[in-house]
């Protein structure tokens, strides 16, 4: 009887302690021990005590995974949620022709990498807390396989625009030059001004140009 009282209590205590990991699990060891020192090792008594400790370990590392989780979720929503402002500020300076094409471009490559950092992240944590070989395993090897490529793809795109607008502006550049040159020789021509200022005008309108970009 006095066993008994002994396991009942434990199992009251255990119960109660349900906020309290490290007590908890100390409360279920003694539990464990107390079986072993009556029983031995040997006895279904103490398998099935011993079982119950280690289920009450997993549930615990289960319940400290989720509560991980749930705190980098919300680190991540945070930060993708400043990353949109600052997307909606660099769209602003670009319209107001405060950055160039290739400047707003470069930014929008750092957005991405954060984004893709942060995406990654949290599919690697819940990848953690998967068994190798299980179907949801699989399936978040599978999603992190899909962000890698989309993430590829996002970069590539961005870098092909960039390339784009490099030529042309290169094309541009071109224009510019030829029609600028070509004003020169025409007022030169026409002596409708002098050398100077046939010059100084060519090289206005080739600096206006590179100023629109």
């Amino acid at each position: 009887r006095e066993l008994y009282q002994s396991r009942t209590d434990a199992k009251r205590l255990i119960d109660a302690a349900t906020e309290n990991k490290e007590k908890q699990i100390q409360l279920a060891v003694d539990r464990t021990a107390l079986i072993a020192s009556k029983f031995g090792v040997e006895s279904k008594e103490y398998e099935r005590v011993l079982d119950q400790e280690l289920k009450l370990s997993e549930q615990w590392v289960r319940k400290e995974a989720e509560i991980m989780k749930l705190r980098t979720s919300m680190d991540i929503a945070r930060a993708t949620h400043e990353i949109n402002m600052e997307q909606l500020n660099l769209d602003q300076q670009y319209a107001l022709r405060q950055i160039n094409t290739q400047q707003k471009l470069a930014v929008e490559v750092d957005f991405e990498n954060r984004l893709y950092a942060n995406k990654l992240k949290e599919l690697q944590e819940e990848q953690a807390l998967l068994q190798a070989g299980t179907k949801a395993r699989i399936e978040v090897d599978k999603q992190i396989e899909a962000l890698e490529m989309a993430h590829q793809e996002r970069l590539t795109g961005i870098a092909n625009a960039a390339e784009r607008d490099r030529m042309q502006y290169a094309v541009a550049m071109q224009q510019a030059v030829e029609n600028g040159f070509s004003s020169l020789l025409s007022d030169l021509v026409s002596r409708t001004k002098s050398w100077k200022d046939a010059f100084l005008d060519a090289a206005k309108q080739i600096s206006q140009r590179c100023r629109d970009r």
